[in-house]
């Protein structure tokens, strides 16, 4: 449903047509697309807003819009300016490359510039990050509402600080923050969206591992299961990271370890491809011992052991082994987060759920 076209050589927003002037268009045969040359035909959706379709034929490659689409992108372009920012709907553009762009609403403030975009039909995450790649080339940045992939978005993603993007439902409302779409968009020109999380915030990390008695030197290995980042009194904004993610027991042993708050080095088990299931390297002998069980996901009670205070927390689950709960509130150092973000991924989050932390100064506006 795109809302620009062009009457007697003007380009013309249907929105910003009067009801009156707009009917006026109706039967004229004139009228063309600014995407396209092909005839438009002035119309109306189901809800009454006017738009422009395409005529009969017509050799356009724009996608073909929804009543969601139209709504967002008037809803998008009405709180941006309530923001303070020019926003305009449907602005073409070309990047330095030569490659040709047009944004949903394009907001800008000074030099500032930031594309919104509302994605309802399916996009691979490779095509996403091509489009965003040409937003980037053009000093644009952008951020994406979609209606595809709402179980990878409801997850911290390693490309969230190259391609912004949340999960939107058809109503318009942004799960995520619980709130609806054109308080996130003032949310976001305000600056008061974050990456979660964030060099120089402290975070409250907990690793989750299981312990097991060595068979051969009978000595005591922490294997890691899983390890959580929660911020400091918002154990419901938890990242999780399994253990099969490369590397992660280093990690942790290296910012737990920092804090004091190591008991058991941690272990990082493996497939093995001679086992139904994986093994792990006893830290004293080096013998390569089975994993008898895997944790299963309790994502609710993870995150009440995330909230506690306490640095150390043992539970015997049997004869030769137990649950280690190894916790402590840390701020990462650039190169901690890095490691963490390109491994793990990022998710954001209101500024304003981080009440009572001290802000870094490089992190504020």
């Amino acid at each position: 449903m795109p809302l620009r076209a062009r009457v007697d050589g003007q380009e013309v927003l249907s929105i910003d047509l009067s009801p009156s002037a707009f009917d006026a268009l109706r039967g004229r045969r004139d009228i063309t697309m600014s995407c396209c040359e092909a005839n438009a035909v002035p119309k109306r959706s189901v809800t009454g807003l006017p738009f422009f379709a395409h005529g009969r034929t017509h050799g356009c490659d724009s996608a073909a819009e929804t009543e969601f689409h139209l709504r967002g992108k008037l809803l998008i372009r009405d709180a941006a300016r309530e923001a303070g920012w020019t926003a305009q709907v449907e602005v073409p553009g070309t990047a330095p490359g030569g490659a040709r762009w047009r944004a949903d609403v394009l907001c800008e403030d000074g030099g500032r510039q930031v594309a919104f975009e509302l994605q309802r039909s399916g996009i691979t995450l490779a095509h996403l990050g091509e489009r965003q790649a040409q937003y980037r080339e053009s000093g644009v940045r952008g951020m994406w509402f979609m209606r595809t992939h709402e179980r990878r978005l409801k997850e911290p993603q390693v490309w969230q600080h190259q391609t912004p993007a949340l999960y939107v439902t058809e109503r318009h409302h942004v799960p995520a923050f619980q709130l609806a779409l054109s308080e996130v968009v003032r949310e976001a020109l305000h600056g008061q969206l974050l990456l979660f999380p964030a060099p120089r915030w402290p975070v409250r990390v907990t690793a989750l591992s299981h312990t097991y008695r060595c068979h051969y030197c009978r000595n005591v290995t922490a294997v890691l299961a899983r390890v959580l980042l929660a911020p400091i009194g918002r154990p419901e904004i938890l990242i999780e990271a399994p253990w099969t993610v490369d590397g992660l027991a280093g990690w942790a042993n290296e910012v737990l370890g920092r804090a004091g708050a190591v008991s058991f080095p941690l272990l990082q088990r493996k497939d093995h491809k001679s086992y139904i299931g994986s093994v792990y390297e006893c830290g004293q002998c080096s013998k390569m011992l089975f994993v008898h069980s895997r944790p299963k996901d309790r994502l609710e009670s993870w995150r009440s052991i995330a909230a506690q205070d306490d640095p150390v927390e043992q539970h015997p689950t049997w004869m030769d082994g137990g649950s280690l709960a190894m916790r402590s509130v840390v701020t990462l150092t650039p190169t901690e987060h890095q490691w963490f973000r390109k491994k793990v991924g990022s998710c954001w989050v209101l500024r304003r759920w981080l009440r009572g932390v001290d802000e870094p100064e490089d992190q504020r506006g």
